[in-house]
């Protein structure tokens, strides 16, 4: 009796134990489903908010009212138009600036005998083909003799066109052309490679130029809407203690890369951008500036994310008063327009020279507006072109037939309108 008892104990608890594995069995696979569902509502999830972000801000369709009212909280207005109706057009609200522009012609003499000397630095094919454009750009705008200081690892492109030039012919422009050098004291192939290639160039002008009191850097990717004389006599603004003109990164800290994530120090409060300088080159040279960027780079070359533009910075940090500070205007970037109009002298008195930045000249997907005034330019014929029917009623067109309303497309119709177009 004693032994079938303790055979009925030892059943139950093996039936009992069975079930609590089965159920832990169970109980696991339960967890693991959860898990998955999980995961995969945080995933749809995720994908949902990219998706509404991305066309938040790049105004490819038209919104549901209430995300055309987020979207205005990013400072773009309403939504004008449904895509694919590109036959309407709209109207673009726009100031009038003072001193519209002149007919802009290379058939022409300079009112001026001074020179403005101009330097920029293209690597690789996309790169020359901005340079000439923005050189077109700069010669349509001026009254000045112009010198072209221009460094570069294909010098034929430049040889072809810029000779073919009415501005060549007419003795008003002439150009140098330079093989991309850099000191013996440094690497070559490493400062080359800093960044985007070749771009550390432009901190060795100072001794490449030796006999230049003063020169205009510019990056390749540049559009110039007002007369490059205006920029250059700032040059003569400066006082005994600075040596280059730069503007700063960006105007407001919220959306500011070197307030949120630079890992060196900065010129303060946001930081400079290298795609314009006004360069004292003789001040450069009593400062012994090379051997200051060369020792910075030794220093903090693991850490130079925009390369040369952040060796600048952590220079200038360490040396505020040697900086001119240029307004907005006069490297104006889509970071400018994309979150509003945070730049308020272009605004109120029109765009001087547009920058396209992070190569939003060259991919529409990435800023369609700056893509379509470059485009424009670069179909330009300097040779038999009509500069006010070829490109200025061709980017008024296009900006107006858009499919979207951004304050970028606003900012560059309004400039097109007021200092591109003919006035006789």
């Amino acid at each position: 009796m004693k032994r079938k008892m303790n055979l009925d104990v030892q059943c139950v608890t093996e039936h009992f134990l069975d079930i609590n594995n089965g159920k832990k069995k169970s109980r696991f696979w339960y967890d693991r489903r959860r898990r998955l569902y999980m995961l995969l509502i945080l995933f749809i999830a995720t994908t949902i908010w990219l998706f509404i972000y991305y066309k938040l801000l790049n105004h490819s369709f038209e919104l549901p009212e209430p995300l055309q009212k987020l979207r205005n909280m990013f400072g773009d207005g309403e939504v004008k138009k449904r895509r694919g109706r590109e036959d309407e057009t709209q109207n673009l609200n726009f100031v009038i600036y003072k001193n519209k522009s002149k007919c802009f012609t290379q058939l022409k003499l300079p009112k001026y005998q001074e020179s403005i000397h101009v330097a920029t630095v293209a690597c690789g094919n996309d790169k020359v083909q901005e340079a000439l454009v923005a050189l077109v750009s700069i010669t349509l705008t001026t009254d000045y003799n112009l010198y072209f200081h221009i460094f570069s690892d294909n010098s034929k492109p430049f040889e072809n066109q810029l000779k073919t030039w009415p501005a060549w012919s007419n003795r008003w422009m002439i150009y140098s052309m330079y093989n991309i050098y850099y000191p013996s004291s440094v690497k070559k192939s490493q400062w080359k490679k800093t960044f985007k290639v070749c771009a550390t160039q432009r901190l060795f002008l100072s001794s490449i130029l030796a006999g230049i009191d003063s020169v205009i850097y510019i990056d390749t990717d540049v559009l110039m809407f007002k007369p490059i004389e205006k920029l250059w006599k700032m040059i003569s603004q400066m006082n005994s203690n600075q040596i280059i003109g730069l503007a700063q990164e960006c105007e407001t800290k919220s959306n500011c890369w070197y307030n949120k994530y630079s890992r060196n120090t900065y010129f303060k409060p946001h930081g400079l951008n290298s795609g314009v300088m006004l360069m004292n080159l003789t001040r450069m040279r009593s400062l012994n500036w090379e051997k200051a960027i060369v020792d910075i780079y030794k220093i903090s070359k693991s850490n130079l994310t925009y390369g040369d533009q952040d060796i600048l910075n952590i220079y200038f940090e360490k040396h505020p008063n040697q900086v001119y500070l240029l307004s907005c205007s006069w490297n104006y970037r889509p970071d400018h327009c994309l979150y509003g109009n945070v730049c308020l002298d272009a605004f109120f008195n029109g765009v001087s020279l547009l920058h396209g930045s992070r190569d939003t000249f060259l991919k529409q997907h990435i800023q369609h507006e700056f893509f379509v005034v470059f485009e424009s330019f670069k179909k330009f014929r300097i040779t038999q072109g009509d500069f006010q029917h070829d490109v200025v009623e061709i980017i008024i067109q296009k900006l107006k037939s858009k499919s979207y309303y951004s304050v970028c497309a606003e900012m560059l119709y309004n400039t097109t309108i007021n200092q591109l177009s003919c006035s006789n």
